[in-house]
């Protein structure tokens, strides 16, 4: 089968992202080609992102990665057999009128919903599009929307860290939140790891105006985009991660932690509790954050940590992963 996966630049000026839409994008092309499929890689820029030249993307991603002016024209859609639509953005209903092969829209990662931009609509006129929803609330939308089950799956991401990596004891330092942005709440991670008296390492883009904000060293430190590879390694001896965005798509940051053994602080609203294990990890009220030390020690054990990447593992591992997309496939392109 000829497969097209249109997303985000694979790489950026330096290395991979962090987390979230390519790590995930070089997992799916893995999967692909492992299962035997020819694959192509057409670019979707994100505005902020760059990336190294198309020949540089397809050397990291192992096929031909082609730039917009060339994949989307109707011509070269003929001759996909299945296009999946992997990306943060949204303004992609046209697609869905120019390619005639069956579609799966994986929009992983996302804030907004896109069916509240178009794609509902464009879905209607056809059954061979599968929508795959990130949550249980783009489950209720998409059904709000008119979407009926045969249009609508929902699929575990994968934890995008080797399960051949070793746990590691936790050191005296947390991490979190990914990025700095206003909707991830980075003060409010800073001040519940201060109480907690461990300093926070931040990863992830970190504007200049916001690095200002945040940047205390050696309490709080911003380390930055980082090869996804490095920072898995680093993000295993944190002692635990603490988020307190509300507006996460589905919380790929913590779903890595915690195949990582890293314990969450998380805010005690339904998207964590759709994904984060209490029995692991701690919830905390936005009214008191405070963390309580005895509760800090019981998640930072070793036992803790190897109970809980054996937990998340299972549900968001590579395998599961494949099975879940092969099955994806199967749905879409049954006739």
């Amino acid at each position: 089968m000829r497969v097209l996966v249109a997303g985000p630049p694979p790489i950026n000026g330096e290395g991979r992202n962090v987390v979230g839409v390519s790590p995930f994008n070089d997992e799916l092309l893995a999967a692909l080609a492992d299962a035997g499929h020819e694959v192509l890689f057409g670019l979707t820029p994100i505005l902020g992102m760059s990336y190294a030249g198309c020949g540089a993307a397809s050397a990291h991603c192992g096929c031909p990665v082609l730039p917009e002016q060339i994949w989307k024209k109707r011509g070269f859609l003929r001759g996909i057999d299945l296009l999946i639509i992997s990306t943060m953005r949204t303004d992609f209903a046209w697609l869905l009128r120019f390619a005639r092969c069956p579609v799966i829209i994986w929009t992983h990662g996302v804030q907004c919903d896109p069916l509240d931009f178009g794609i509902a609509e464009a879905m209607r006129c056809r059954d061979d599009v599968l929508y795959v929803a990130i949550n249980n609330d783009h489950m209720k939308n998409a059904r709000r929307h008119g979407l009926g089950p045969q249009q609508i799956a929902k699929a575990n991401m994968p934890a995008l860290v080797d399960p051949s990596l070793k746990l590691l004891p936790a050191e005296k330092h947390c991490a979190g939140p990914w990025h700095l942005q206003e909707r991830k709440n980075p003060g409010l991670c800073v001040q519940i790891a201060k109480a907690a008296g461990f300093p926070i390492w931040i990863y992830g883009n970190a504007p200049q105006r916001w690095r200002a904000k945040v940047e205390d060293p050696p309490q709080v430190l911003v380390m930055g985009n980082l090869p996804h590879d490095d920072f898995v390694r680093r993000l295993g001896r944190a002692a635990f991660a603490v988020f307190a965005g509300i507006e996460e798509g589905r919380p790929m940051a913590a779903i890595e932690c915690m195949a990582r053994g890293v314990a969450c602080l998380v805010p005690d609203i339904p998207l964590y509790r759709e994904f984060v294990s209490p029995a692991f990890n701690l919830f905390y009220d936005f009214e008191n954050p405070a963390i309580a030390a005895e509760d800090i020690a019981r998640i930072t054990a070793m036992e803790n940590r190897l109970a809980l990447s054996r937990e998340a593992l299972e549900l968001y591992g590579r395998d599961v992963f494949r099975r879940d997309l092969e099955g994806l496939m199967g749905r879409v392109c049954a006739d």
